[in-house]
């Protein structure tokens, strides 16, 4: 099972270097920035083991979504077949997509989230994760810097952070979580 899912529109900025924490004091930087432009990052996570794959397209569209499934399906074609969880965003339903979809239908199994429901697809904590640890206070010069930041990435990331992501949530769990951060 693959979940996609996409950080669309991402603002590649250049800000004035940071000042570090350190022992008595926070991180600081400056509000100024310069934008170059934005980007769409798509990320596939493989459900089962945790691990993900990232690409960035300068536009969000059902070709580039294709395109990108397209690699996907090269880069594991030993598999026999993906269950492919997407929401119904028109890129995924729309334009060459549903096409594309149909042509490898003994491959591709693909499962529409229900509108308002994104909160199901697994990529979307995969994508708050990868953004807190790769993201966050980042600083690029030009749109490559930041590709070949995210190329980089999304290696490391399943290095040093993949698993899979627990979706079991009890009462005792959500007490325990309440209490923990209630404080």
């Amino acid at each position: 099972m693959v979940c996609t899912d996409e950080l669309p529109n991402f603002q590649v900025l250049e800000r004035v270097p940071i000042r570090r924490a350190i022992p008595g004091s926070i991180e600081q930087r400056e509000f100024e920035y310069k934008r170059h432009g934005t980007v769409t990052v798509l990320v596939f996570l493989i459900v089962h083991t945790g691990q993900m794959e990232a690409v960035c397209f300068d536009s969000k569209s059902a070709i580039h979504y294709t395109e990108a499934l397209r690699h996907f399906r090269r880069r594991h074609r030993h598999l026999r077949g993906v269950y492919l969880i997407h929401d119904g965003d028109s890129t995924h339903t729309g334009g060459c997509t549903p096409g594309y979809l149909s042509d490898f239908r003994h491959w591709w199994h693909p499962r529409l989230l229900p509108p308002d429901a994104s909160w199901l697809n697994q990529a979307e904590p995969l994508l708050d994760a990868f953004e807190l640890h790769y993201l966050k206070r980042g600083s690029w010069c030009n749109k490559e810097e930041f590709r070949q930041h995210i190329e980089a990435a999304w290696p490391e990331y399943n290095r040093l952070y993949a698993h899979p992501f627990d979706w079991e949530w009890t009462i005792p769990k959500m007490k325990q979580w309440f209490a923990k951060h209630s404080q």
